[in-house]
């Protein structure tokens, strides 16, 4: 969940519509990032303000739409920390929060300070990636739903996914792709 528009206000549609065709023993569990991994596609620099903001709008969307809600870095588990071994396509997902931001077309384009962010998303990613990873191995889940699955820790949550062979749907503006 994200404090952006309209990424925010498409979740919430999103949960609200979805909860119409549960059954039911099915639920719906909000993750939400707590800024505890040091920046995102939305928050490249990892900045505390920003971070508190999205986490309550995250917070209101699950209570506005009564659903629970997990806090993301709970799941970072730091035994499974090196021993889960994270997708190369995470990276294309950093690199793509940051072209987003600078518009450049590689690693190698990059000045040293966005290089120095690139690496701090680069290990936010990591992290959720761990994190989503075990999170639906926790709650059994079937099924996670992501906006925009090519942004850093959108990229890791649906590699995650992937990985461990669960239904996943990106929503993008233009429509959904499962």
């Amino acid at each position: 969940l994200a404090y952006y528009s309209p990424t925010a206000e498409l979740h919430l549609a999103h949960i609200l519509e979805k909860k119409k065709s549960l059954k039911n023993n099915e639920d719906i569990l909000g993750i939400i990032c707590d800024g505890k991994f040091g920046g995102c596609s939305v928050n490249p620099l990892g900045t505390k303000g920003i971070c508190y903001c999205c986490q309550r709008r995250a917070e209101h969307i699950c209570k506005l739409a009564k659903i629970k809600n997990v806090k993301l870095s709970k799941f970072l588990n730091p035994i499974n920390y090196k021993k889960i071994n994270v997708p190369k396509n995470v990276i294309y997902g950093a690199m793509s929060s940051i072209a987003s931001h600078t518009r450049v077309d590689s690693i190698g384009d990059l000045s040293f300070a966005w290089l120095i962010i690139f690496k701090r998303l680069l290990k936010a990613s990591k992290k959720t990636y761990i994190s989503i990873f075990n999170l639906i191995e926790h709650y059994s889940l079937e099924e996670i739903f992501i906006f925009n699955g090519r942004f850093s820790c959108a990229k890791a949550a649906k590699e995650a996914s992937r990985n461990k062979k669960i239904n996943f749907s990106v929503f993008d503006l233009r429509g959904n792709i499962n």
